[in-house]
């Protein structure tokens, strides 16, 4: 299913990478996410799935009021991305590195780093998000309304 179809409550996972994902591997990426979407299934019952892939990360969403989900098929897309990692030496696990917009650029760096230059102002991709409309509306917000504000100084 086409991302723009998808249900804003769907629920979604985001997957950070540890570098910017090449235009060429991200072409190679999605044919890859396609071919998963298209036979994804639980419990014999096909998923109401897509993805969406954003310079440093890949977010694929399941649309469950079609159908639930189950941990065996979270699995499988959690092998799918270690996989696509792996073919192209990006790590998406790496959940100490915080991903921020600088002057419109996004950066990401290990939080020991990124707490050197962090400020209350400053705009962070808060993968903690859990639906399409979260990914929307608040997945890029000021440090001082995420996680991160019991981090500052």
């Amino acid at each position: 299913m086409d991302y723009t179809g998808m249900s804003n409550l769907s629920k979604v996972w985001v997957y950070q990478s540890d570098r910017e994902i090449k235009l060429r591997e991200s072409h190679s990426i999605q044919r890859q996410l396609i071919d998963f979407c298209d036979n994804w299934k639980t419990h014999g019952q096909q998923l109401h799935s897509s993805f969406k892939i954003d310079n440093w990360f890949v977010c694929i969403l399941v649309d469950e009021s079609h159908t639930q989900i189950s941990g065996c098929s979270i699995d499988e897309s959690i092998h799918l991305i270690k996989d696509i990692g792996k073919k192209y030496n990006i790590n998406f696990f790496n959940r100490t590195h915080i991903a921020f917009i600088d002057n419109g650029i996004t950066q990401v760096l290990p939080l020991s780093k990124f707490k050197a230059i962090m400020h209350d102002k400053i705009i962070i991709y808060d993968n903690t998000i859990s639906t399409k409309q979260e990914l929307e509306t608040s997945w890029k917000i000021a440090v001082s309304e995420s996680w991160l504000q019991s981090k500052m100084f």
